[in-house]
């Protein structure tokens, strides 16, 4: 889940190549222009069932004779290529995923006797600099204090992407997702289709045994799956946003 269009040059983070750089606390998201999708996390889709709409999506190709690993997406654009959330480099939401906050750093592979996942910054960031900003080490190579408060930020997405790993290994293992498509008209009459994607399949859960229901309910899972479903409202505010984007009425009709 590094993409090269946000991630221009990782690296491993290292102390020694990287004691002398600073980071800028003025984040700037214009690489995230031409993203029409980001992954959430399972901990974060509720806020962030507010303000995008959140589906599930194959992640990945199957292995052989198996299924699609599936994450979690909020949907940022009505077309590909399109994010109706920046503005100028800057978030127009309420919320800003974790995958976008995260940058200039990132969880790379897992290495080591302690499995732990390498830390990659991004040093074609203009977030990095020499002279402004907070030191990523001190003059010994140590960690900054703000560097530590990054290094745990990461560490708790990775604990929250293998959560959300083992919840929609569960969707799949109960079929519990089924394919869905929308429509949104502008307002000169054209049409724009939504599709790809997957939603919780109501009918596939009523159909569950009792035990199976309460087992959903008390892991917390079901309370999600509501919120993703509320979050299919916000279909109405993405066609708005489109329309903006088009400099035409704002009003428009999702179908």
């Amino acid at each position: 889940m590094i993409p090269p269009v946000l991630y221009r040059q990782p690296v491993p983070l290292d102390s020694n190549l990287h004691r002398t750089k600073r980071l800028v606390d003025q984040p700037d998201f214009s690489s995230a222009a031409a993203m029409h999708l980001a992954y959430v996390s399972v901990a974060e889709l509720p806020i962030a069932a507010l303000d995008f709409i959140v589906v599930f999506i194959e992640a990945a190709a199957p292995p052989p004779g198996g299924k699609s690993p599936l994450l979690p997406v909020a949907l940022l654009g009505a077309q590909v290529d399109e994010n109706l959330y920046l503005q100028d480099g800057q978030w127009t939401s309420r919320y800003i995923p974790a995958f976008f906050r995260r940058h200039p750093f990132a969880n790379g592979p897992r290495r080591g006797r302690d499995d732990q996942p390498v830390v990659l910054v991004d040093t074609a960031s203009p977030r990095l600099s020499e002279t402004e900003g907070q030191r990523l080490f001190d003059d010994d190579g140590k960690p900054s204090e703000a560097l530590n408060g990054w290094l745990g930020f990461l560490n708790m997405f990775d604990r929250e992407y293998q959560q959300t790993i083992e919840f929609c290994a569960t969707l799949q293992q109960r079929d519990l997702l089924k394919p869905m498509s929308a429509q949104m008209t502008l307002p000169d009459g054209q049409e724009l289709s939504l599709g790809g994607f997957l939603v919780f399949d109501t009918d596939k859960y009523r159909a569950l045994s009792q035990r199976v229901k309460a087992e959903l309910a008390d892991n917390g899972m079901l309370t999600v799956l509501h919120t993703h479903l509320a979050s299919l409202g916000n279909i109405r505010y993405l066609a708005e946003r489109k329309a903006r984007r088009l400099g035409k009425s704002s009003a428009t009709t999702p179908t």
